[in-house]
């Protein structure tokens, strides 16, 4: 008689593995006194489901403060990370809900609040606004994934450039973001 202790690990390949129930087994050929003995053993591993959506949202939110008719640009951002493992193509929606509007219920005119989003290095996909454009009302997609679902990581850019007419002070909007399969 005799024992052992076997350990398995799963190791990072660098391809991600997909969600889902992985299923195998394992024979363990044992001699002992000229007899061969065979053991199976059934492997179940377990890959849980990974598909979420992380945002890091400027202290203010969007939230663009002393504007004043004919300043200079200002930009805000929100870095946008999103993790799947479900193999399948993905699209990240932002909403918006009304233009922005300062304490006096002022709106800044559509097209001088804009929208940009800037992929990272590593990020496969496509974005929906590569150069800045007025920022849409309602749901709009600003992020597609790859066909497998890869993860991604992008900048969204809100740029307000003031203008000559408009109402000095501070300005805010909210924005929402989703995440959705295709």
């Amino acid at each position: 008689e005799d024992q052992w202790r076997l350990i398995y690990a799963l190791t990072n390949t660098g391809d991600r593995l997909a969600a889902g129930t992985y299923q195998g087994r394992i024979r363990y050929t044992v001699e002992a006194g000229g007899v061969t003995t065979d053991y199976d053993f059934m492997l179940r591993v377990i890959v849980a489901r990974i598909f979420t959506l992380d945002l890091d949202f400027p202290e203010n939110g969007i939230y663009f403060s002393k504007l004043l008719p004919g300043a200079p640009p200002q930009t805000h951002a929100v870095d946008v990370r999103v993790n799947s493992n479900l193999g399948k193509p993905y699209v990240v929606w932002q909403k918006s809900n009304g233009l922005l509007r300062n304490d006096e219920n002022e709106d800044l005119k559509k097209e001088h609040f804009l929208v940009k989003v800037i992929l990272s290095e590593t990020t496969i996909g496509r974005e929906a606004f590569p150069e800045f454009a007025p920022v849409p009302e309602g749901e709009t997609p600003i992020f597609f994934s790859d066909e497998k679902g890869s993860p991604a990581e992008f900048e969204v850019q809100y740029r307000v450039e003031p203008y000559m007419d408009m109402s000095p002070g501070d300005y805010r909007t909210e924005m929402t973001f989703t995440l959705s399969e295709i």
